[in-house]
C-alpha cells in the first residue's frame, strides 16, 4: 500500500472487489454443483469438505458483493486482511487433497475392475484413496472420476480468484486514515473559502478602479 490513492481507500477496494467477488460466486457455485453430484453417487470425505467450503465461499462472495453495494460501509484493513487471507489457506489445503485424488485415479490399481478393490482388501471401489463409497456400476464410477477432475480444476480457479482478491487488497494504494481524510476535507474547504474571498477582493478593487 505504497501508492497515492486517487479515491478514498474504501472506494478503491470496492471497485476491485465487486467483479472479483462476482467471479468467485460463479466458480464456487460450479464447485458446489460438482461436489453435490459426486456425493449423490458415493460418499466421499473430500467432496463433502469441498462442498461445505464451497457453500461458505458462496456466502463469502455474497457478503463481498453486498459490502460493495452499501455506500456507508467502511471496511477496516485488519478485518479485511483476515477475511481475505483465510480462504486462501483453506482452499490451498483442500486443493492438495484434490491433487492427490486426481493422481490416484490415473493409477491402474485404482481402476474400477482392479483386484486391489476386491473383497477382503478392506476397501471399496473408488477413484481415490479418500473414497469410502460403493459404486453401483462402472458408469457411476467413471462419472465420479470425471466429476472429480472437473471439481479439481474449478477449485484451483476459486483459489486463484481468492488470491487475486487478497493481493489486490494487499498491494493497493496507501490508505488515507480517517483523521487525514478529515484534515484534507477541512483544508479543501479552507482553500475554497480563500479562493472565494480573493475573488471578492479582486472584484472590489476592479470596481474601485
Amino acid at each position: 500500500m505504497n501508492l497515492e490513492n486517487p479515491f478514498t481507500w474504501e472506494k478503491w477496494v470496492k471497485i476491485r472487489l465487486l467483479p472479483l467477488s462476482a467471479l468467485l460466486f460463479l466458480a464456487s457455485s460450479a464447485v458446489l454443483g460438482t461436489a453435490i453430484a459426486e456425493i449423490s453417487i458415493t460418499s466421499n470425505g473430500i467432496a463433502a469438505a469441498i462442498l461445505a467450503m464451497a457453500l461458505l465461499t458462496i456466502f463469502y462472495a455474497i457478503f463481498n458483493v453486498g459490502s460493495c453495494l452499501i455506500p456507508n460501509l467502511r471496511p477496516r484493513p485488519t478485518f479485511l486482511c483476515v477475511v481475505y487471507s483465510a480462504p486462501i489457506a483453506i482452499w490451498l489445503f483442500l486443493g492438495m487433497f484434490e491433487f492427490t485424488e486426481v493422481k490416484d485415479i490415473r493409477h491402474k490399481e485404482n481402476s474400477y475392475n482392479s483386484s486391489y478393490w476386491g473383497e477382503g482388501s478392506g476397501l471399496s471401489h473408488g477413484c481415490s484413496w479418500a473414497d469410502a463409497g460403493q459404486y453401483p456400476d462402472k458408469g457411476s464410477y467413471d462419472m465420479t472420476c470425471n466429476l472429480l477432475s472437473a471439481r479439481f480444476s474449478t477449485s484451483w480457479v476459486v483459489l486463484i480468484i481468492v488470491c487475486a482478491i487478497f493481493f489486490s487488497f494487499l498491494f493497493g494504494p496507501k490508505r488515507i486514515s480517517d483523521r487525514e481524510e478529515a484534515e484534507r476535507a477541512r483544508q479543501a474547504r479552507m482553500d475554497k473559502g480563500k479562493d472565494a474571498e480573493m475573488g471578492v477582493t479582486e472584484g472590489v478593487k476592479e470596481v474601485g478602479e
